[in-house]
């Protein structure tokens, strides 16, 4: 008679190929203790290149399209996709699950970020309405949720100057919001006669109370409260040093990726500067990444080298963007 019984033998994870850069941002993370960490599929994974090692995450039971470094560079937060889509936070080093939130979000959680103190997280679902919740993370409990928008939303951070203060941005809108107690309270961006009304894929900050954002068509704006102030037009092309943006050689580029330096200089995909960054604790202090292609936006400094460091990013997009294929 055949023994129908299950073997005793188990598969183990041995190495995970790949990585996941398409429909998701800021994917990428440098812990640390110099570790990668990033996702597939359902798999929080941290490679050290050192020896050439992998850890896994196997908290989720479906596919991560969300990542968001602690401020202890040791501890992140993943969202997964799904009918009832959930957070872990977990332990890099460990691959420990720290906390699980659950029971808000609807089909995914699409964005996001820890507080510079690190005592809260604010997710972005992929409901119709883009639910946006402000989460006590170590108690797995919900302090704030409010309809974020109608239109997708790509990033959303906490200002690192004010914790009170959030700015979302997405398909053609930009909000700053204050979280008083347990309500979100929203401005909308104000473009007037300093921009054109158009998409804007992440953002970025400076001290008194200004806000950076990338845009669809190639803009860096800037902010000042919730009214924009300037832009740098063609960013890309204008801090290379080139003037000519639309000539075939330098294509329509997308801000995938911004972020402001100590020393106030732009870094952002699609081009390599320099600049010092005395903060840095090793080769690479802080890695971001952008939606697709897979674009990473990373400090990095040079050992036993005095003069400013530098500024290695990923390419873009080279087609003509739309709100459709960013």
């Amino acid at each position: 008679m055949t023994d129908r019984t299950a073997p005793t033998s188990s598969l183990k994870l041995e190495w995970v190929y790949g990585y996941r850069g398409h429909q998701c941002r800021n994917n990428l993370y440098y812990t640390g203790a110099k570790e990668i960490v990033y996702f597939v599929a359902g798999v929080g994974v941290v490679y050290n290149t050192r020896d050439n090692s992998q850890r896994f995450f196997l908290g989720h039971n479906d596919d991560i399209i969300s990542l968001a470094l602690h401020p202890d560079k040791q501890l992140v937060a993943t969202g997964q996709v799904g009918k009832d889509p959930y957070i872990c936070v977990w332990d890099t080093r460990s691959c420990q699950t720290v906390s699980i939130m659950k029971d808000t979000h609807q089909r995914g959680v699409t964005c996001l970020a820890f507080n510079n103190s690190g005592t809260l997280l604010v997710s972005v679902g992929l409901e119709d309405y883009h639910l946006i919740a402000v989460w006590d993370w170590k108690k797995g409990r919900v302090l704030a949720t409010v309809r974020g928008h109608t239109d997708r939303i790509f990033d959303i951070q906490f200002n690192p100057y004010q914790e009170n203060l959030l700015v979302s941005c997405g398909v053609k809108h930009i909000k700053f919001w204050t979280l008083c107690g347990n309500a979100l309270n929203p401005k909308k961006g104000v473009f007037g006669k300093a921009g054109e009304i158009q998409t804007n894929l992440c953002l970025a900050f400076g001290p008194n109370d200004v806000t950076f954002s990338g845009t669809l068509s190639g803009e860096i704006y800037k902010w000042k409260g919730h009214n924009l102030a300037g832009s740098i037009p063609n960013a890309h092309t204008l801090l290379n040093g080139s003037d000519d943006s639309r000539s075939p050689s330098h294509p329509v580029a997308s801000i995938s990726s911004v972020a402001v330096s100590v020393t106030g200089v732009f870094l952002q995909n699609g081009f390599v500067s320099s600049v010092s960054n005395p903060q840095c604790g090793g080769p690479v202090h802080h890695a971001l990444s952008g939606l697709y292609p897979s674009t990473c936006l990373a400090w990095v400094v040079v050992p036993g080298n005095k003069s400013p460091a530098s500024i290695a990013l990923g390419v873009t997009e080279t087609r003509k963007p739309t709100d459709r294929n960013v």
